[in-house]
């Protein structure tokens, strides 16, 4: 609050709190100002009390009583005599539970309602008359479910699950964003392996500029010329003649096609020498021969377990993000492209043992597929995937600043 707003200029703290009443005064006028009867037309927002219902011989609802955030909104104090109501929306005790085993979205919109919600329940708890008697409790609800756009057919008034409640939301919100044309491109993707998403939250390893342009990519709207009312140079690429897209750029633009070999390069390394400290005899980039005069072809991992007479292809390939059926589509691809290698190897290795050829798709903007996920862990390697996820997006952002900016 400004203090000259309310006649107070000086600049001497000692006089300001001797006449701390006059300015105590405006700052709970402000507070009480907005406060809102259910009954009324005025529904823009429901009352958020910080509720006090103080009493010497009350009974603290605290942890113990409430164990979780959606029935602890605050401190409460149950009491037959005396009920005060002051709309404040405190949030302090409000800490946004990330969960990564599961799409986790959070939206402020929503919180306030559901928080209120929770109040609801709370004062019903109580049982107080006072509370029944000085507030409608089933109208406020009401009001927050028009809200939160819930269909009356969906909510129980007089018994709302908030911790559900706010779940299906997320939920909702996020086949949303699956829904969406452009920038819901391949984002069913990311929950596909949630614990890779932690780098949202954590930021590990990667420098402040770096998240900030993984985040834009994950919602598509890097500043590429396809983005609309980004170029006014039409939304042909500036450096060829196709679509300028974010899957162009980080995928087939000629002009980012080192930095693309490099993205490649540092994922095949990190998987190679996973491979070896768990006692394969690893071979990275060998070329081989199609059998049936299929041509010559380039393995990026040969890994050989000799103790048990298995040979296995490893193929790492970094795709940007289209459908759910994209993994499963390129294991097929390098099955197609690999499985005729597989006398060559034998003969090559000497190994007549069984031969698995794997394609590992790793997105673009740092997602592991679950497929890709399984067949790492059955190789005992699945302390990289972090590391390859950081790797990824490092690479996919140096090829999207080399393209924007001619910086890497």
């Amino acid at each position: 609050m400004d203090l000259r707003e309310v006649g107070y200029d000086d600049r001497d703290w000692i006089n300001l709190a001797q006449d701390r009443d006059r300015w105590r005064a405006y700052a709970d006028a402000s507070d009480n100002a907005g406060e809102m009867n259910p009954g009324s037309s005025t529904e823009s927002y429901p009352a958020f009390p910080r509720v006090g219902l103080r009493e010497n011989h009350g009974k603290n609802l605290n942890q113990v009583t409430c164990p979780d955030r959606d029935s602890n909104p605050g401190h409460l104090v149950s009491q037959p005599d005396a009920l005060t109501v002051t709309p404040q929306l405190d949030f302090r005790n409000e800490v946004l539970r990330i969960k990564y085993f599961k799409p986790s979205l959070f939206k402020a919109q929503w919180e306030a309602y559901l928080q209120h919600l929770n109040i609801c329940n709370t004062l019903l708890r109580t049982s107080n008359p006072l509370v029944v008697s000085t507030r409608n409790i089933a109208a406020e609800k009401k009001v927050c479910s028009r809200k939160l756009k819930i269909p009356p057919e969906d909510l129980d008034i007089s018994n709302i699950n908030v911790h559900k409640l706010r779940q299906n939301l997320r939920k909702q919100e996020y086949d949303k964003w699956c829904a969406l044309p452009h920038k819901g491109k391949g984002v069913i993707l990311f929950q596909e392996y949630t614990p890779g998403n932690k780098w949202i939250f954590s930021k590990e390893g990667l420098s402040s500029s770096e998240w900030r342009d993984a985040i834009k990519m994950n919602a598509n709207v890097a500043p590429v010329r396809s983005l609309h009312g980004r170029s006014l140079d039409g939304f042909r690429c500036r450096y060829c003649n196709e679509i300028e897209t974010l899957a162009h750029v980080l995928g087939s633009c000629q002009h980012g096609e080192l930095l693309r070999n490099s993205r490649h390069h540092n994922i095949r390394k990190l998987i190679a020498q996973a491979l070896r400290n768990k006692s394969f005899e690893v071979h990275e980039e060998v070329h081989c021969v199609a059998s049936e005069g299929g041509g010559i072809r380039r393995a990026d991992i040969v890994a050989l377990d000799k103790t048990n007479s298995k040979g296995f292809i490893l193929d790492p390939t970094v795709r940007f993000e289209m459908s759910q059926t994209q993994p499963s589509e390129v294991n097929k691809e390098k099955q197609q492209i690999y499985e005729p290698t597989i006398p060559y190897f034998r003969e090559k290795y000497q190994m007549e043992g069984t031969w698995e050829v794997h394609g590992l798709m790793i997105g673009a903007r740092g997602t592991i597929p679950r497929s890709t996920v399984n067949t790492i862990k059955t190789f005992g390697i699945h302390d990289i995937i972090p590391k390859i996820i950081t790797s990824t997006i490092k690479g996919s952002v140096a090829i999207l600043k080399n393209h924007l900016y001619g910086i890497s």
